[in-house]
């Protein structure tokens, strides 16, 4: 029996949205970590394509969807 782990997809999650997620990722593969996400300061200037990819990568790994096409896993 295959146990699934990841959470189901809501509504919002389609494969449109998730093909940009995945297009964010390929197009910045330098995201912000974590603990560079929480250090920006909220008026300091900010790379838009990392925290874009930074979101990518947090959706796409809390549903368990790989992070590209060509994948099987989410690592």
């Amino acid at each position: 029996m295959e146990s699934n782990t990841s959470k189901p997809r809501p509504w919002w999650l389609t494969d449109e949205s998730i093909a940009r997620l995945r297009k964010s990722l390929k197009e910045c593969p330098n995201p912000y970590t974590d603990e560079e996400e929480l250090a920006l300061e909220y008026d300091a200037p900010f790379d838009v394509m990392r925290s874009n990819a930074h979101t990518a990568k947090k959706i796409l790994t809390k549903y368990g969807i790989p992070l590209t096409d060509d994948e099987n896993t989410t690592e």
